[in-house]
This record gives C-alpha cells, structure tokens and sequence, in this order.
C-alpha cells in the first residue's frame, strides 16, 4: 500500500510538470477562474490574483489557509489550461515537497432555455466554488497519512477578473451605441420620408399593427433602415460614412459562404422572423472569442425581447393586403403574395419593414441586453 501511494505521489509530480508549461498555448487560459475572495470551508480560504489585466486573463493566484500546529498554507498556484486547474507546491521538512491542486467548479448553468446550455459551458465564467487537494510527501504517505480534498465555497459577491470585466464593458458599450442609434428620432423621420423599408430595401409592404398590409411607394432604394443605422455606429467605431460605401445587409448575406443555420454576416445573435427561434453563436466560436458567459445571457435576453415580439405578431399567420383580401403567409411553395406583389414573408417581418416599428423593437431589445450586463459589472466589477 505504501509503495501504491508513492507510485500515486511521482505520477502526480510528472503531470504537473508536464502541464505546467502549457499555460502559453492556449488563449483563453484555464476556465473557469477562481474568484478573488474568502471562502468558506473546514477553514478559511483566501485566494488572491497576482497577475492579469484587462486584456490577459491571471495565471498565478495566490492561496492562503491557517493551518494548525504547523505554519499557515501560503502557496502560489499557477494555471493549467489543458486541465482547467491551477497547481504549485511547498517545501515541507519530509524530504519532498507538498504539491496542491486546485480545481474551480463550474456555476450552474442558469439560463432560461436548455438549448444553449453548450454555448455557457464554454463560455468564460469566474467559479464561486472551489475544490483543493493537498498531496502529501511521500514519507507521510508511506506511515498512512492521507492527501486530503477540500471544497470551498466563496462567502459574499465575488470580484471578476479584470480581463473579464474589460470583455463585458466593451459588449456594454456597444448594446448602449446601438440602442442609441435606433433612437435617434431624425433618423427615422428620413428613412420614412424617403420610403425607406425597415430591415429589407426591397420589401414592397410593411404591416400595421391591425395586420393590415400597406404598399411603399415604388423605389430602388438600395439600402434598409436598419443599415442606415449601422452605418452610423460603423462611423462612430471609425468605419464608412458614405451611403454609397454602405454594404447592405442582403448583399452580405448573398455574398457570404455560410452553412445552413448560420447566423446572418456581422451577427452574434438573431431571432429568425418565420420560426420566431433564437439562435446564438455556436459552442466553438464562443470558446475561440473567450466570450463571457454574461455575455451569452445577455445576448439571449436581447433575442427573448425580440422572441416575444415574434410570436405575437406570427400568431396567426395571417395579413391583410392592400384590397382587403386575407393572406396566409405560410401557404404556397413560392411564398405570399398581395395584390400581384411578393409580401413578406412573415407578420414580424412584415410589421418589422416600418422603421419606426423596427427602431422600438430593436432599442427594446438592446435595453434588456444593456441592463443584464450592467447589473453584472456593478455587482462583480470596480
């Protein structure tokens, strides 16, 4: 038995050491990070970051536990992303050096729908509980000491990590852009004293919220609403001004290779207008982008405003045209038609081509995504 345990001991040592370079190779470090603070546990554990700032994620903390009849643990752990765990060791007067392994547990999966549980499981995220396993020297183990495991749990709100309150202010930033943008009264009075539609430029009806249809005014207007306000926040952000300069929405769509399903060019989140489902990047882009898990939540909450919406106005599929006639705009394999024209293809999408409709909808939305991610940073970020 005691040999068992020495064999146990020496294998452990060669994986750390064997991992303990590898913190490098990957972008995103070790996920989850354990949050600064005192945990609670069989003593108190204070855990502390040494290293990291608003673009680099820590890679060393520091842990410190009173110990009985003997000096306190004061140990410096350093990240193992391939593991997701942080390990270090401390010299003992056994010959051998007491080795540690901390393992950040994971928060619960919280989010309203089971269908992005994968999108949060690899999204960054900052653990309130801990696990710590100290192995004892090899001499120890030989006259039946035990290494022993632990679990702390964080007492209080725990403080993020810089490099992840920078990625939640920044996503901040923008919601609050874009919902300013959608705001701006002037530009909704041009884009409806121009005939311009709200998210598709050739769309040739908008629909009224009795489900009443109403033609535009024929013109080839190249450009929707909604890029006219994405113009303005590119411009803002440094990008084209020129409405001649302006790629619409539906030429990236045309132009971009995408696989079916994927989100629409430039989007991190949509609402589809037929299905009224919620879609968000996949699982490998928001570990690749080391997206915050607020951020998922935040996002969803954006698109549940959007959802809403949805299902309101497609229940029940049906318009009215111009001539009073009543459309069903799910029936035939070449999609709706009113008055000899091609309608939208959707009552969302329909009540979605008024400008004035489509700014409400989308400022709502971003309100909702910016209120998660506020309360977030002012309850987790200084």
């Amino acid at each position: 038995m005691a040999h068992a345990a020495v064999r146990l001991w020496v294998g452990l040592v060669i994986t750390w050491l064997a991992l303990s370079g590898a913190a490098a190779a990957q972008s995103c470090g070790c996920n989850p990070l354990p949050s600064e603070g005192i945990y609670g546990g069989p003593v108190p554990l204070t855990l502390t970051h040494l290293d990291g700032d608003d673009e680099t994620c820590p890679t060393r903390v520091r842990v410190h536990l009173p110990r009985q009849g003997a000096p306190d643990i004061n140990v410096v752990l350093h990240c193992q992303p391939g593991e997701n765990t942080w390990t270090g060791s401390e010299p003992s007067p056994f010959g051998a050096a007491f080795m540690y392994i901390l393992t950040p547990e994971a928060p619960p999966l919280d989010m309203a729908s089971g269908g992005y549980a994968a999108q949060l499981a690899g999204a960054r995220a900052m653990a309130e509980t801990v696990s710590l396993l100290m192995i004892l020297p090899p001499k120890l183990l030989a006259i039946g000491k035990s290494s022993e495991t632990h679990t702390f749990s964080l007492a209080g709100e725990f403080q993020a990590a810089e490099c992840i309150c920078n990625k939640v202010k920044e996503e901040l930033d923008w919601a609050r852009t874009m919902q300013s943008a959608y705001s701006d009264t002037d530009l909704i009075a041009q884009a409806l004293a121009a005939g311009i539609r709200g998210t598709r430029a050739r769309e040739n009806f908008w629909m009224d919220d009795a489900r009443q249809l109403h033609r535009f005014d024929p013109a080839n207007h190249e450009i929707s609403y909604a890029d006219q306000v994405s113009a303005k926040v590119s411009a803002e952000y440094g990008g084209v001004t020129t409405p001649g300069k302006i790629v619409p929405q539906s030429v990236k769509a045309a132009t971009t290779i995408r696989s079916p399903g994927d989100l629409e060019p430039g989007a991190t989140a949509q609402v589809s207008p037929t299905t009224c489902k919620i879609k968000l990047k996949s699982p490998a882009a928001v570990v690749k982008e080391c997206v915050p898990d607020i951020v998922v939540k935040a996002l969803f909450a954006h698109e549940s405003q959007h959802q809403r919406l949805c299902q309101t106005l497609n229940v029940p599929s049906v318009y009215k045209s111009p001539d009073g006639e009543e459309v069903n705009w799910r029936d035939g394999i070449t999609g709706p038609y009113a008055d000899g024209s091609p309608a939208p293809l959707s009552g969302y999408g329909a009540w979605s081509q008024n400008p004035s409709n489509h700014s409400m909808d989308e400022a709502a939305a971003y309100a909702a995504e910016a209120s998660v991610l506020q309360n977030w940073l002012d309850a987790h970020c200084s």
